[in-house]
């Protein structure tokens, strides 16, 4: 569990640096979104795939996964809403549309700071 979190976290790092750079920016992603395109949906689906990972190993109780602790930031906790490649394009579309000045960033970047604002993630405190 360990090591796939710590490569999750590494694939979000890589991809929200240099290689998001080659990708292109959050204005080409909801250029994409906006136009229906199915690279849209899967890539957010593939970015919220690996958050909700962390998410969930992040609200653990128990002391072997403490190590997501610095990787808070990485981290999702879905609520009941849906998290699927068909709602993800809207929802992000419109988020975009409120962070205007987020459209010329990475879209790797524009996409963790869209799922890490509408699903937080809050740790729960062990019982001692």
């Amino acid at each position: 569990m360990k090591r796939a979190i710590m490569l999750g976290v590494l694939a979000l790092t890589f991809h929200s640096g240099a290689f998001a750079q080659e990708a292109g920016t959050a204005q080409d992603l909801y250029g994409q979104c906006f136009r229906s395109e199915p690279i849209c949906g899967s890539y957010l689906m593939g970015v919220a795939t690996v958050m909700l990972l962390i998410g969930k190993t992040y609200q653990s109780r128990r002391r072997e996964h403490d190590v997501v602790g610095p990787f808070g930031a990485f981290a999702i906790c879905a609520s009941d809403e849906p998290i699927t490649s068909i709602t993800l394009p809207k929802i992000f579309a419109t988020w975009l549309d409120k962070h205007p000045e987020r459209k010329q960033g990475p879209m790797g970047s524009a996409a963790m700071e869209f799922f890490h604002e509408r699903w937080p993630c809050e740790r729960r405190r062990e019982s001692k």
